[in-house]
């Protein structure tokens, strides 16, 4: 789940050319990005590195601001499947 060295995911995503490598997709649609997005894509790359194990919940929900969302029985790690 977390590569698809096939590439059938990708077939059938018209946006599949964006890649880790390529821009943020936020770029395609404006001029330029701010110091928010760069915090952004630093989270998700840590969350690709992690793929296939787990991540701490307070760290993720931290890092993406879900505090508000996470209740006392979510486990204390979750695990991390990358598309």
């Amino acid at each position: 789940m977390c590569s698809d060295p096939a590439g059938a995911a990708a077939a059938a995503d018209p946006l599949s050319f964006v890649e880790s490598a390529a821009p943020p997709a936020l770029s395609l649609l404006v001029p330029g990005g701010t110091a928010e997005d760069g915090k952004l894509q630093a989270a998700l790359q840590s969350l690709r590195q992690a793929c296939g194990g787990t991540v701490a919940t307070a760290e993720l929900a931290r890092r993406f601001a879900l505090e508000d969302l996470v209740r006392s029985d979510w486990p204390e790690r979750l695990p991390v499947r990358w598309p």
